[in-house]
C-alpha cells in the first residue's frame, strides 16, 4: 500500500474535486486503493473508539469497539456503494456501475479518518460529526459525478442510501450491545455511523 497516493486520493476527494472522480471512476487501477482507504478510516474510526472507551478504563468495551467499528464500516461500505449504485441506476438511469461506484465512495470516506479524534473530551464528539457531514458532502460528489445525476437526483440517491445504512447498523449495533451486554445506544454513539 502507498501511503503517499492514499494521503494525496484522500486529499483531492476532501477537496470535492470533479476530476478526481471523474478519474477515480474511469482507472480501474484505484479499486485497491478505495478499498483500502476505507480500511485505513475505519481503523482510525476504531482506534478514536477504543481510545475513548480505554480512557473510560473499560478495557473489554475498548477491545470490542475497535473490532466492531473496524468490521462494520467495511461491510456499511460495500451496502451504501450497492444501494448507491442500484438506486441511481434504476430510479435515475445512472451511467455508472458498480466498480466506479466503489471507488468514488471509498475515496469519499478519507474525511471520516478526523474521526480518530472522537475520543478528546468536549470536542471529539464536534469533530466526529464535522467529519461525517464531510463524507456525505463528497458522497454526493462520488454519486453525482460517477452517476451523472442532477444534484436532485444525487441527493435522493444518497438519503435511500443513507437510510438503508442507518437501519443495518442501528441492528447490527443492538445485537452486538445484546451479545456482549453493553448499550447499543453507546455504541452507536461511538461508531460515529
Amino acid at each position: 500500500m502507498d501511503f503517499n497516493a492514499l494521503i494525496n486520493y484522500g486529499r483531492r476527494a476532501m477537496s470535492l474535486e470533479v476530476p478526481f472522480y471523474e478519474q477515480a471512476a474511469r482507472d480501474e487501477s484505484m479499486t485497491r486503493d478505495a478499498l483500502n482507504m476505507v480500511i485505513v478510516v475505519a481503523a482510525l474510526n476504531g482506534i478514536g473508539a477504543f481510545l475513548g472507551q480505554l480512557f473510560g478504563l473499560n478495557f473489554i468495551a475498548a477491545f470490542v469497539f475497535l473490532i466492531v467499528q473496524v468490521v462494520l464500516s467495511v461491510a456499511l461500505y460495500y451496502v451504501a456503494a450497492y444501494v448507491t449504485q442500484y438506486v441511481g441506476a434504476a430510479m435515475f438511469k445512472g451511467q455508472g456501475t458498480q466498480q466506479q461506484m466503489l471507488r468514488t465512495l471509498g475515496f469519499a470516506h478519507a474525511p471520516q479518518a478526523l474521526a480518530v479524534l472522537s475520543f478528546i473530551p468536549c470536542v471529539g464528539g464536534l469533530i466526529a460529526l464535522v467529519a461525517s457531514i464531510w463524507y456525505l458532502v463528497c458522497g454526493f460528489f462520488a454519486v453525482r459525478t460517477t452517476h451523472r445525476l442532477s444534484d436532485g437526483q444525487a441527493i435522493v440517491t444518497m438519503l435511500v442510501a443513507w437510510l438503508v445504512v442507518m437501519v443495518i447498523t442501528v441492528v447490527v449495533l443492538a445485537l452486538v450491545g445484546i451479545i456482549i451486554g453493553v448499550p447499543a445506544a453507546l455504541l452507536g454513539a461511538l461508531s460515529g455511523q
